[in-house]
């Protein structure tokens, strides 16, 4: 399935995209569920791994993970903390970024909110796709998906992990350049 994704500002000169292609299937309870097509993978380029970022109400900006356009597999355990998730996007100061805040019982994509599993309460996996102006975040298993037009500035490349009033873990991260499709 392909999408089209609209919403941008008035003077760029058009008006919508495609969205990545996705797999639509059925779970074992004839749910859907949305992944992104597996060939996306022949994309990526330069990796970043890291696992098990403990932090107690602190933020961590991620090194050698910054770019326009990324490929980003997380999976957040969010501990006692008020809220934890990825700041992506950010500026080196930390102070402009597109936030994916997990708060209990939602996850909140970029003003988006998205009521969570019990599942993905405790164990959050999120597939992230960056590019200059758009967001698609598949959700745990791919039960749910946000797209979202996003206005960053070109300077803002970082991505940071972040934990609110107590503690979360970063249980994994893997973050891929992505080349360009021509």
């Amino acid at each position: 399935m392909l999408g089209w994704i609209s919403g941008f500002k008035m003077d760029r000169g058009w008006d919508g995209c495609m969205s990545l292609p996705r797999i639509l299937t059925l779970d074992d309870d004839h749910r859907l569920v949305q992944t992104p097509l597996p060939e996306l993978a022949t994309l990526r380029d330069a990796h970043t791994r890291i696992d098990h970022l403990a932090l107690d109400s602190e933020a961590k900006m991620i090194e050698n993970a910054d770019d326009t356009t990324l490929e980003i597999v997380a999976e957040l355990t969010p501990g006692n903390a008020t809220a934890c998730g990825l700041k992506v996007r950010c500026s080196p100061n930390g102070q402009h970024a597109i936030t994916l805040a997990h708060t209990g019982s939602t996850l909140n994509v970029a003003g988006t909110e998205v009521p969570l599993t019990t599942a993905d309460q405790k164990n959050l996996r999120l597939h992230i796709f960056l590019d200059r102006s758009v967001m698609e975040v598949f959700i745990g298993a791919g039960h749910q998906a946000v797209t979202r037009v996003i206005y960053p500035r070109q300077d803002d490349v970082h991505i940071q992990f972040f934990a609110t009033n107590g503690t979360a873990t970063l249980s994994s991260l893997d973050v891929w350049q992505m080349k360009p499709i021509w």
